[in-house]
């Protein structure tokens, strides 16, 4: 069975991770102290600030808010929906 407290983005427009290109994002589902400073409406309502703060939190690879931001808005909002869904029952 499939452990659904992990969550994996195939990102369509890799970006660069080192000296390396990141062709996907996994990401454990947050804990209370991940959400500190984050607003859980601000993810709902996509608001990008939101995910970049999160994000590099629950990221199972070692990634930071400045490479998230040079994620295609395509892939930025796959990542969004992947999220949401740890909020959504």
């Amino acid at each position: 069975m499939p452990d659904k407290s992990i969550t994996k983005i195939e990102l369509k427009d890799p970006i660069a991770w080192g000296d390396k290109k990141l062709t996907e994002i996994s990401f454990r589902a947050p804990c209370a102290g991940d959400l500190r400073g984050v607003s859980i409406s601000g993810i709902a309502q996509m608001e990008v600030e939101h995910l970049l703060k999160l994000l590099p939190r629950i990221a199972i690879e070692n990634i930071t808010a400045a490479q998230l931001e040079t994620l295609s808005a395509r892939d930025t909002t796959r990542l969004f929906h992947g999220v949401q869904g740890f909020f959504v029952d």
